[in-house]
């Protein structure tokens, strides 16, 4: 579920535990989602912010996603990224695509979607490993209803991927059958996608035998 709250950030300045840490200054901002869970399995819990506020020309809204450790009393941002959050306008007709972010053992989620007649969500998987939080996983589906309804599943650490199409039958047109596609096949990134470069540039992945075109 989202939460929304107009929050005032005032830290003062604390050490860096790490080179991407960061301080604070007095801003105003929108929290979208927070969440608390261990990360980077190290028995201490991180707090997880998805933000929104006004650009430096404060024509419009930038999103970013935050992953703070504590220091002493304090939250100190530890990640960020201003790349791993839509922006609001790619929503569609459904406006913020963004939904919510969520912990499964020690797995960062990203749920976004949008659309309108033609609808699609998507789920981003990180694991903070090699220093960085990479994509390990990404799940999508996409449609219209009485036209198909397509799911893409890559378990990116694994090199799986899973590509259903199914086309749906509507009483409005009786003369169009159900039909099923399914291909089962593995890939490997030529480059790790992290949080810090997710929207840098867009993937495409063909299915080998249904001619597929995958785009996140």
């Amino acid at each position: 579920m989202k939460t929304y709250g107009l929050i005032f950030i005032a830290l003062l300045y604390v050490p860096a535990i790490s080179s991407g840490q960061q301080k604070l200054h007095s801003i105003k901002e929108y929290i979208l989602d927070e969440k608390i869970g261990d990360l980077d399995k190290d028995g201490m819990e991180e707090k997880v912010l998805v933000v929104t506020m006004a650009d430096s020309q404060g024509t419009g809204m930038i999103r970013e996603l935050r992953i703070l450790k504590r220091r002493g009393r304090d939250w100190v941002i530890w990640k960020r990224s201003a790349k791993a959050i839509l922006p609001p306008e790619e929503g569609g007709s459904f406006n913020d695509p963004f939904e919510y972010i969520e912990i499964e053992e020690g797995i960062l989620l990203v749920r976004q979607s949008g659309g309108k007649a033609w609808k699609w969500g998507q789920t981003d998987k990180y694991r903070y490993q090699h220093g960085t939080f990479e994509l390990i996983g990404y799940t999508s589906f996409y449609g219209k209803a009485c036209e198909y309804w397509a799911d893409f599943d890559y378990n990116i650490s694994a090199r799986r991927i899973t590509y259903k199409k199914e086309y749906e039958k509507c009483s409005l047109n009786k003369e169009k059958k159900n039909k099923k596609q399914k291909e089962n096949f593995r890939h490997r990134l030529k480059k790790m996608i992290t949080l810090e470069n997710r929207y840098e540039s867009y993937t495409t992945i063909m299915c080998p035998k249904l001619k597929q075109a995958i785009v996140f």
